[in-house]
């Protein structure tokens, strides 16, 4: 538990307050500074009252009982991320930065909401609060698949389209949703929302679009 926390906890404090007979959380800290109190003696009550590793998460991050239900019915993992070594705790995947297997990731507790995952270079994280954030790690066993969406810039040629559908079926991948967008330059924006197991599938993906005569640019969007 870090010191902000520690002191937030009025439970916590008064009962070492009490168990090292201080008449006040400044007071304990002054027979530390003083020595008449040992500082390894504190810590150690502390993590004392921690105790071990839970083996469930906190009833916050848990699953509800629907998650729990689907995951008896089909027999999968419906995330594929463990937070802290545990693989039951309600996880939701970040709008902004969508993570896809294979991606570093990082976790942060909401409120009423289990565990959001951002990818690591996600900016959004940056403005969180970092006592917030917690390990997470994608599960190897799980079988996943994951909405992802592509920006590909090409030159205005329509037959380009026919092309690039031929990438995604190579792959078998099906396009659930196309947008084309045409450019005052000549150029079109189109944007392509599929699913994928990965990020290596992905990048194949990308690279073998990029080969394409005609095609400016891709990006994932």
């Amino acid at each position: 538990m870090s010191y902000s926390k520690f002191i937030k906890n009025d439970a916590e404090v008064r009962r070492l307050v009490t168990q090292f007979k201080a008449n006040s959380l400044d007071d304990m800290l002054l027979s530390i500074g003083y020595g008449k109190a040992a500082a390894d003696d504190i810590t150690a009550a502390l993590k004392s009252r921690e105790g071990p590793v839970a083996s469930a998460p906190p009833p916050e991050l848990r699953e509800g009982k629907l998650q729990q239900l689907a995951r008896r019915l089909t027999g999968k993992d419906q995330s594929g991320i463990r937070v802290s070594g545990e693989d039951d705790v309600l996880v939701r995947f970040a709008k902004c930065c969508n993570p896809l297997p294979g991606d570093p990731i990082v976790g942060f507790i909401t409120r009423g909401r289990g565990v959001t995952v951002h990818r690591r270079q996600c900016m959004k994280t940056f403005d969180m609060d970092p006592e917030r954030r917690i390990d997470v790690t994608w599960d190897t066993k799980a079988k996943i698949n994951r909405p992802v969406q592509l920006r590909v810039t090409t030159t205005g040629s329509p037959s380009l389209l026919a092309v690039i559908s031929q990438v995604f079926s190579a792959q078998k991948l099906s396009i659930n949703e196309a947008n084309c967008r045409a450019g005052d330059d000549g150029r079109a924006c189109n944007t392509f929302t599929f699913t994928v197991s990965d990020l290596n599938q992905l990048k194949m993906v990308m690279r073998e679009i990029t080969k394409i005569s005609g095609v400016v640019d891709v990006e994932r969007a």
